[in-house]
Parts: structure tokens; C-alpha cells; sequence
């Protein structure tokens, strides 16, 4: 399995995510499992990434 993890406080971060799927969908076996998971969910005050953007996503 991969996990992919963004920065919640980091559009950047997030925004890193589209390229890290395609790299896996290149080079890893199709039926790899992956799983999305948003970081620092305690720094909610500065969170630049919404949780249903960060849901759509995955």
C-alpha cells in the first residue's frame, strides 16, 4: 500500500498530491491500495486545505 500525506496548513502541500497519484499510476501495480490522509489537523487555525476538498480528492 501507499499513503500519501498533505500538510493541511499547506496548499502546496495538497496541491503535490495530483503529481504523487500519476507518478503511482506510472509505476506501481494497478491494484496497489492508497490511501489520502491530511497532517496537522491540530493547526485547524491555519488550515489552508478544507476537509471536502481534502474528501474530493480521495
Amino acid at each position: 500500500g501507499i499513503m500519501l500525506v498533505y500538510d493541511i496548513t499547506n496548499e502546496k502541500s495538497f496541491d503535490n498530491i495530483k503529481n504523487w497519484i500519476r507518478n503511482i499510476e506510472e509505476h506501481a501495480s494497478s491494484d496497489v491500495e492508497r490511501m489520502i490522509l491530511g497532517n496537522k489537523c491540530d493547526m485547524n487555525e491555519k488550515r489552508q486545505v478544507s476537509k471536502e476538498k481534502g474528501e474530493k480528492v480521495s
